[in-house]
């Protein structure tokens, strides 16, 4: 029945007043402060430690105070951020485009009313490269330029090559979004760390040929399976803070360019030119950009070790 429709009776007017609030004050400073932060304590961590160590900070009522504060901490912590901020600014980001490629009456409802189903769904058909299920009266690039940009982009000399650069982050979120995991270790009791780890491969004799990465890694736990049984293994992954950050600064301007959007079309804001990777710029022209410019090796994302079990003998 159409009573038993949460949005049903909800007025024109209500809806309107509901996406302006929603466009109007969505923060999307939040992330580039966040970056710009973490950014800061990676670069002075020297200098960040002298401004608050030994030193009394208060609120209102609260007062706290920093001592013992060591370099080692806070690089640690600073890590952890990155992964943080990277999955949450991911999930932000894909939840919205969702919401503006079906072009219901309020996206501001329409990103609440998504179930947990339907989320994991949708990761799984767009990291496939599926969109047309979005929206059944645009076309798929209709759908990825609207959602993205709000309008859709002239068709000229670098049309394909913007719709395949736009179209590879969309899906490199669904699929970095698969990978619960880690996302589930930050949510669900901070059952992780940080960690130096690594690992070294060689393959052949006459002519060996040598893998090998030490650095800082981030340690939590997964399940795996193995001859039809779920075992525990530590998922290792290497904390590139380079190639993170690098990658929330792309997606925190997608999610900016939905915002600008949606203030256009509710008359708060003028329009502003969309912010677009580069026509032939996807993330693993990133992963490359980085290593010929000297930072580092993004080539070896983790690894998996499997824990120690007891001999399993079915006993008939």
């Amino acid at each position: 029945m159409k009573k038993n429709n949460i949005k049903y009776k909800l007025t024109d007017q209500q809806l309107f007043e509901l996406n302006k609030e929603f466009y109007e004050n969505y923060p999307c400073e939040y992330f580039f402060t966040k970056w710009s932060e973490i950014i800061s304590k990676l670069a002075n961590t020297d200098e960040y430690i002298n401004a608050i160590s030994g030193k009394e900070f208060s609120y209102r009522s609260i007062k706290a105070n920093n001592e013992n504060i060591s370099k080692d901490i806070i690089l640690k912590n600073a890590k952890i951020e990155i992964h943080e901020l990277y999955i949450h600014c991911l999930e932000c980001f894909f939840r919205l485009f969702i919401a503006r490629a079906k072009r219901n009456e309020c996206d501001w409802l329409e990103m609440n009313n998504l179930s947990i189903k339907q989320y994991h769904e949708a990761l799984e058909k767009i990291s496939k490269g599926e969109f047309t299920w979005l929206n059944s009266k645009m076309n798929e690039d209709e759908i990825i330029t609207y959602s993205l940009t709000g309008c859709i982009l002239k068709k000229d000399d670098n049309y394909q090559n913007i719709i395949k650069s736009m179209k590879s982050w969309i899906k490199h979120a669904a699929s970095e979004l698969q990978s619960i995991g880690q996302y589930n270790s930050y949510k669900h009791g901070m059952t992780l760390n940080v960690n130096k780890g690594g690992y070294s491969l060689t393959i052949g004799q006459d002519d060996p040929l040598k893998f090998e990465k030490y650095d800082d890694v981030l340690v939590y736990l997964v399940k795996q399976n193995q001859d039809g049984r779920s075992l525990w293994a530590k998922q290792n992954v290497f904390v590139n803070a380079e190639y993170l950050l690098s990658k929330v600064y792309i997606y925190a301007n997608l999610l900016n360019n939905m915002i600008n959007a949606g203030k256009y079309f509710y008359h708060i804001d003028d329009f502003q030119e969309p912010f677009i990777p580069n026509e032939n710029f996807t993330f693993i022209d990133l992963l490359k950009l980085i290593k010929d410019g000297g930072g580092e090796d993004c080539s070896y994302i983790s690894y998996t070790q499997s824990l120690s079990y007891y001999k399993y003998t079915d006993k008939k």
